[in-house]
């Protein structure tokens, strides 16, 4: 890998000019020859699919080149009008991502059409593209030839079509997603509204492994623009597809789905998708894998709605849902008096691991002249791929400390509560073994006692060297243990850990331990807790006290999307950088719109510029997961029900 001197994107060895800014790359005897910070799995080379509208104005043959500058050849012909092709230089961008490029970054968020439209010499055709970028195929590049458009996309990943995904759910929330997603695109297609043609073909679009919706091309757009009504047939259709299951919340989902989908306006439909979706998070029994009760669920902004709802088992036939005509009626539908879904309908989604990525940084900061911070990251993998697609199994310790105290303190004691940690769990949680392929996440007492160690082993350097005030040394800590798609989390102080997907969107899963986050949880209000000179004093850290006053916070996750982790110190979290920057700096490392390692190098520069006041440190976790088919015919614990 060659990193680039400007913007320190990791390249391919075989390219002269850095794929991320532009900038030629030092020359091959000055290349460093460190090892890339994302081993764990390095996608294969990206393929561009060329696709000519209309399709029928070019003949297309191997090794012809598209463009009179020869730079796009010809590899293979897919059909009449598509192709598979090579770009012969690479390392330059194309003129539609240098554009492009310029414009995410004076604004990173979704283009609008008037900024889209202003772009030289693009084709109409690209238009939807980059208005639905989220969901289409990423555009490489687009230009015309004489009377014929030529439209260059990076070869998307392999897709579930809608259809068999639609037949074969087990999880209620995917319908209620999936449908809700397609209003969204629907609506954001309003300007060009002639090319919705392309969101009511059921083998045009399909289902990524991160289960969100994907169009697979933009076909041409009909004469006169589709109507609401096209949409609503549509999803009804959709919903009249034979399910392979039983399942009475699956059945009783559709057909609630198929009385909103009645509504007479856009807003009204995606208003009545967010009112289900809100009930079924407020029920995760009934869709999700068990989570430890102390970690808190977060309603994504997706279903955002103000009133609590749960779904009512009381409709038994579609007859029942055509009589309900009304916003009341629906509410009256959704709402019951019931805490849980009966036990025979609870569903578990099994998922596997598809792919890792992880890369750690740290920093001094603008003010301070040593760092006292300390990361580690211990992981191993396993990977293998076959026609069932690939496995992966991860086992990985991922430590983060924030050390504080006098001279030779702060270090010290966040340096040995890593390895005092990496040592304890190298013994009591190794790495997987042919005997044991896929051990089990450690048991609560287990990682309490391992922090603990690790607090002890502090508590006895400031003992033995008699510091005492400020002097004594201390650290906080986050950690996280991941084996597959579980994971177990354990912080002392104010280190965080942060989540963040399609679905729930950003939280922070850890609460600091500081005064005024005790005192609110003693019921003080926010404004009167934080108004304390003391609010943000730590009330717990590793190291300046004996074991028996420490209690450390643990809980577990489960993945089930595409999800990103962020551990870092508070030189990072400080003034909401992560909340306030998230669809700048956080959310193109969950979308792979940019590689793990320079993004978490431009969060940690972010940081240096909004507070810099602190050393900053960070470790970042690309988890990948995907639908685990071979375990849905496999029986299940009692009180749950997979759908055959």
């Amino acid at each position: 890998m060659i990193t680039c001197p400007n913007c320190q994107f990791k390249n391919p060895g075989v390219h002269k000019f850095c794929q991320q800014c532009g900038e030629p790359l030092p020359a091959e005897n000055t290349r460093s020859n460190e090892p890339s910070e994302e081993p764990v799995i390095t996608p294969d080379v990206q393929r561009l699919r060329a696709r000519l509208m209309p399709p029928d104005k070019r003949t297309l043959s191997p090794a012809t080149a598209l463009d009179a500058a020869q730079r796009y050849q010809v590899v293979t012909v897919l059909s009449q009008g598509s192709a598979l092709i090579a770009d012969q230089t690479p390392e330059v961008r194309s003129p539609l991502q240098s554009q492009l490029a310029s414009l995410y970054a004076a604004s990173p968020s979704a283009l609008p059409l008037s900024t889209i439209q202003a772009i030289a010499d693009l084709p109409t055709a690209a238009y939807p593209y980059l208005i639905l970028a989220e969901a289409a195929p990423a555009l490489y590049d687009a230009f015309e030839q004489a009377d014929t458009t030529i439209l260059i996309s990076l070869e998307s990943t392999a897709v579930s079509p809608l259809l068999t995904s639609i037949s074969t759910a087990v999880d209620p929330l995917q319908y209620v997603y999936w449908i809700y997603t397609l209003t969204e695109l629907w609506a954001a297609l309003e300007p060009i509204p002639q090319w919705r043609t392309s969101l009511i073909q059921a083998d045009n679009l399909g289902i990524n492994t991160d289960q969100s919706l994907r169009i697979r091309r933009f076909i041409a757009p009909s004469s006169q623009p589709p109507q609401l009504s096209d949409l609503k047939g549509f999803l009804q259709s959709l919903l009249a597809q034979p399910h392979r299951g039983t399942n009475p919340l699956l059945r009783q989902i559709r057909k609630i789905i198929l009385a909103v989908s009645s509504a007479q306006t856009l807003e009204a439909l995606s208003n009545d998708l967010a009112e289900i979706g809100q009930a079924l998070l407020d029920v995760p029994e009934a869709m999700m894998p068990n989570v430890s009760p102390s970690v808190p669920r977060t309603v994504p902004d997706v279903f955002a709605v103000t009133e609590t709802a749960v779904i009512n088992n009381s409709l038994d036939s579609v007859d029942e849902i055509d009589g309900m005509d009304t916003e009341d009626d629906l509410n009256r539908a959704l709402l019951t008096d019931d805490e849980s879904i009966e036990d025979d309908v609870t569903m578990l989604l099994p998922m596997r691991l598809s792919g890792l990525i992880e890369a750690g940084r740290t920093d001094v900061g603008k003010q301070r002249d040593h760092n006292e911070d300390c990361f580690l990251i211990a992981s191993s993998l396993y990977k293998q791929s076959g026609n069932d697609g690939q496995y992966v199994q991860a086992h990985g310790l991922y430590v983060l400390c924030d050390g504080m105290g006098g001279h030779a303190g702060g270090e010290v004691a966040s340096s040995l509560a890593a390895q005092t940690l990496a040592t304890y769990f190298d013994e009591h949680w190794p790495a997987p073994s042919p005997s044991q392929p896929n051990p089990p996440l450690p048991e609560e007492s287990v990682v309490v006692a391992a922090v603990k160690l690790a607090n002890q082993a502090i508590y006895d350097v400031n003992e033995k060297e008699e510091r005492a005030g400020h002097e004594r040394m201390g650290t906080t800590l986050v950690l996280v243990l991941l084996q597959g798609t579980e994971a177990v989390v354990a912080h002392v102080g104010d280190s965080r850990l942060y989540q963040h997907n399609r679905r729930t969107g950003l939280r922070q899963v850890t609460t600091d331990h500081e005064v005024g986050q005790r005192e609110m949880q003693r019921g003080i209000p926010e404004a009167v807790a934080y108004a304390r000179p003391d609010a943000y004093q730590l009330t717990q850290a590793l190291g300046p006290r004996d074991s028996e006053h420490l209690q450390p916070s643990v809980s577990y996750l489960q993945f089930v999307e595409d999800t990103l982790l962020l551990l870092c110190s508070d030189g990072l979290s400080d003034n909401d950088v992560v909340e306030d920057y998230l669809e700048s700096h956080i959310d193109p490392l969950l979308k792979d719109r940019k590689a793990l390692g320079s993004g978490l190098n431009e969060l940690v520069a972010l940081a240096n510029e909004v507070n810099g006041h602190d050393n900053i440190s960070a470790i970042a976790l690309q988890i990948k997961v995907m639908p685990d088919i071979g375990k849905l015919n496999k029986p299940q614990d009692a009180g749950q029900t997979i759908l055959q």
